[in-house]
């Protein structure tokens, strides 16, 4: 795959301005620490994985994460890359199709 279509499948995930989502979310409990450890994460520069059964608030968490980011580096977007046990490298880099 050549830089210039893998830039534009890459592009196809920029959420631009994550400030504008109102995000509701209660941070008590574990979901308080998740987020505390984010934040450390971030800071010594680790990519953290959140891994859990469906519906308890991994994706809310993360989207939350990333507003509070955009607001305090002025940066509003960032790329959105889901990962499950389905996921494929054609999802990252797209398909190759040899034609006759």
């Amino acid at each position: 795959m050549d830089k210039e279509r893998f830039e534009k499948l890459f592009k196809q995930r920029l959420i631009k301005d994550i400030t504008e989502e109102n995000i509701d979310i209660v941070l008590s409990g574990q979901y308080g620490k998740a987020l505390d450890l984010l934040k450390d994460a971030e800071a010594t520069g680790l990519f953290p994985a959140l891994v859990g059964p469906p519906g308890v608030g991994k994706t809310i968490l993360c989207r939350y994460f990333a507003s509070l980011r955009a607001k305090e580096t002025k940066r509003k977007s960032f790329y959105w890359l889901t990962m499950d046990e389905s996921i494929k490298p054609s999802h990252f880099i797209g398909n190759f199709y040899a034609y006759a």
